[in-house]
Parts: C-alpha cells; structure tokens; sequence
C-alpha cells in the first residue's frame, strides 16, 4: 500500500498549537456565551488572545533571552523565585476550570439530547470532575501521546463541520437566534 505524503510533518511542538488553537475554536462559545453582542465577543476573544499570545509570550522571551536560558524552571526560579510554583498552580487550576466548565456544557447538552431531560450542572461538574481525577490518579499520562493524537484527528473535522454550518450553510442560525432570544 503506497503511502501519500503532502507536504512537510509538523513537528510535536507545532502541532501543540495548531491543536490548542483548534480547541479554542471550538470552545470558544462556551468561553464567549454571556456575551450580549458581537462586539463584546470579539474584544473579549481579541483581548484574551493579545495578552496570552503577544504580551506573555513576549515578556518570556524577553526574560529567556536575558537569563540565555530556554530552561523554563530555570527562568522561572531565577526571575520570580518560589513564587513561580504559586503563578503555576494558579495557572493549571484556571486552565482546568475551563476544561471541566466546557466538559460540563458538553456533556449536559449530549446527555439531554440522549435522554430527553434537562440534568443539573452541580452534579456533572462533581461527577466529571472526580472521575478525571480518579483518571489522572491511575496513570493516564502514559496515554497522553495518543490521546493528544484521536484529539488531533477527532477536532479538526468537528471544528471544520462547526464553521461551515455557522459561516456558510448557515442551518441553524434560525434557531440560535429563536434559543438566543429566548434565553434557552
């Protein structure tokens, strides 16, 4: 079986952030969804990528280049002392709080479309947060590679279906705004 190849393989590093900026796509509603307007979600998402993107990502440079490390331990231990660890921790809790919220919205909607009835966000959130726990408990990162790699095949067709129905066919835009103006 001959094997087609178009183009160059993207390194692991360069497919992280394709694969971060498609999972943004695709829960940026969910991020976006108390916003009353256009304007409001497009500063809010533009605002949120400038910080993340051009001034974090620019003042780490900046300290690496100074420091002549790219070591990240070593430019954090080195510029911000122990505070670093709390500045860590802060981040992954924020990082997974978004996770879990949008796992939640997910899940609720799946489940309601499924079984016909509305399901408590209280309970789901318990529920998928202590069985991701139980999860990480037991040792998943030694599957992280190839989970990394269903999600790098499983989002892209999801997130292309997503913005071709919203941008171009435009089937459902009716009845998000009947939902929208509903409040449902």
């Amino acid at each position: 079986m001959k094997t087609l190849r178009i183009g160059n393989p993207l390194s692991i590093s360069a497919a992280a952030v394709a694969g971060v900026y498609i999972v943004f796509a695709i829960i940026s509603p969910d991020m976006s969804r108390y916003c009353k307007n256009g304007r409001q979600v497009f500063w809010m998402m533009t605002s949120s990528i400038f910080v993340g993107e051009f001034i974090v990502n620019g003042i780490s440079i900046l300290i690496s280049h100074a420091l002549n490390t790219a070591n990240v331990v070593e430019i954090m231990t080195q510029s911000a002392g122990w505070i670093w660890l709390f500045s860590v921790l802060l981040s992954a809790v924020k990082i997974n709080d978004l996770n879990l919220y949008s796992a939640v919205l997910g899940f609720s909607n799946f489940l309601s479309v499924i079984t016909r009835k509305k399901w408590h966000y209280a309970g789901l959130t318990l529920f998928l947060g202590v069985t991701g726990t139980c999860i990480s408990m037991i040792g998943i990162l030694e599957k992280f590679i190839p989970f990394l790699i269903m999600l790098g095949v499983l989002f892209p067709p999801v997130a292309g279906i997503m913005l071709v129905d919203y941008y171009i066919l435009r089937t459902h835009r009716d009845l998000l705004e009947l939902t929208h103006n509903r409040g449902t």
